[in-house]
């Protein structure tokens, strides 16, 4: 019986062993890949402006896993420096996960006092239809994440919406998924609302 016992043991340290294995070489593959698609190539600084869009102001933004079971959101100023360049500070006001063993939503509504704020190091506009950007948040630690989604206008030509994908890195699970910014008015802004969800939890505009 100890024998049997033992072999069992030995099976799933060697099973967790090759998850571990796995993991690490998924997470270097994507790691790389989402690497190079939003780390821009050296360019002119002349290239870095916006040209005639007008990405500046207020937002709200939605991120989602790939998967549809984590969701967090909140909102951003985007504004223009003297160089040209652009600037994104942001904060993360709410976060909602799907707990799989109780079928349940946890929704997490931060106080205001408890926003975890974020901000880019670099934006990168392609061609006037595309944004990337790196931003960094501090939780426990320092999280680096990136952005990259396509420009949408009305019929007026003004930037409405911008919808992509997003990859954070430095966390035990690296995330990824799709994210959806919108440009708000002042009263949206303010107020604690959120751009549509995948569940029912929250206060939906």
């Amino acid at each position: 019986m100890e024998t049997v016992n033992n072999q069992k043991v030995w099976s799933s340290i060697k099973l967790e062993i090759w998850k571990a294995i796995i993991g690490a070489i998924i997470t270097a593959i994507i790691g790389g890949l989402f690497a190079y698609i939003f780390i821009p190539k050296p360019i002119d600084q002349e290239k870095r402006q916006v040209g005639n869009l007008s990405l500046e102001g207020k937002w709200k933004y939605i991120c989602t896993s790939y998967d549809g079971s984590y969701q967090h959101g909140g909102r951003f100023v985007v504004q223009k420096e003297p160089s040209g360049s652009l600037i994104l500070n942001g904060d993360r006001m709410w976060r909602d996960e799907y707990d799989s063993v109780t079928k349940e939503w946890k929704c997490v509504n931060y106080k205001e006092s408890d926003y975890k704020s974020w901000k880019t190091n670099w934006i990168y506009i392609k061609d006037n239809t595309q944004m990337m950007f790196e931003y960094e948040l501090q939780v426990d630690q320092t999280v680096k994440g990136y952005c990259t989604g396509v420009i949408n206008e009305n019929d007026k030509g003004e930037v409405k919406a911008v919808d992509g994908w997003f990859y954070v890195l430095g966390q035990k699970n690296p995330l990824y998924g799709k994210i959806l910014f919108k440009k708000v008015s002042v009263s949206e802004f303010n107020d604690s609302t959120t751009l549509a969800k995948n569940h029912g939890c929250g206060h939906v505009k």
